[in-house]
């Protein structure tokens, strides 16, 4: 906050460009992610699930056996995935708004400085 607060106070004409294009290359890098995290969903749903898993939990309660778990035969591995590809569509959706609002600042801010 203070490095921002003193890019903008030394060089304010330049410091919103310099903000607008690092707010375009942070979306630029979740959306890739983002769309690297679903192709991996969609082409080993179970393998991204597992590994999901890994990541965020310390434990392996996670594998549940079908043969004495109630809840992985309530919710079977198509209702996960449409979940998983229901925040990931949720997030590129809200990219998508945020670059929109981008270009429109941007826009705005090239109008006032010229």
């Amino acid at each position: 906050v203070v490095l921002l607060a003193f890019l903008v106070l030394t060089h304010r004409n330049e410091s919103y460009m310099i903000l607008t294009n690092a707010y375009r290359n942070g979306l630029l890098f979740l959306g890739s992610l983002l769309v690297f995290i679903g192709i991996y969903a969609i082409v080993d749903f179970n393998d991204f699930w597992i590994n999901f898993h890994y990541i965020f939990f310390d434990n392996d309660l996670f594998l549940l056996d079908p043969n004495v778990s109630i809840m992985i035969n309530m919710f079977p591995s198509n209702f996960f995935f449409a979940v998983v590809f229901g925040i990931i569509l949720l997030f590129i959706s809200m990219i998508v708004l945020l670059k929109i609002l981008l270009v429109l600042w941007k826009h705005r801010i090239e109008r006032r400085l010229v």
